[in-house]
């Protein structure tokens, strides 16, 4: 049977060349949140560092990055997060979350954000 990949090597789906059936990657088609998080007391990039390691320890994420320059982190999950349950967590290191944003993720074709 001939494959044919979709989107790339993370997140693939396949269809047979000699049908129209579509074969999803195993749990299916998931639906990612892009939260964008507003995060006061970063100053460097180990803070950037500190905040994306606090991020993964405590929930399910798939990819996060953070900017000290524009004191926002970028986190892509299956549920969205809120600000209270981010600034629960950013307190203890004592950084603290102002604002969250969300919105449903769309990876761009390089798989950057």
């Amino acid at each position: 049977m001939k494959m044919m990949f979709a989107d790339g090597y993370r997140n693939f789906a396949a269809a047979c060349l000699n049908c129209d059936r579509r074969i999803e990657p195993e749990g299916g088609n998931n639906n990612m949140i892009m939260t964008t998080a507003k995060i006061d007391g970063m100053m460097c990039s180990m803070c950037e560092s500190h905040v994306n390691d606090m991020i993964r320890k405590n929930f399910k994420v798939r990819k996060v990055t953070s900017s000290h320059r524009k004191n926002e982190a970028y986190i892509v999950s299956e549920e969205p997060l809120t600000k209270e349950q981010l600034d629960k967590v950013l307190e203890t290191m004592g950084y603290r979350c102002l604002s969250v944003r969300t919105e449903p993720y769309k990876k761009s074709f390089f798989g950057l954000f």
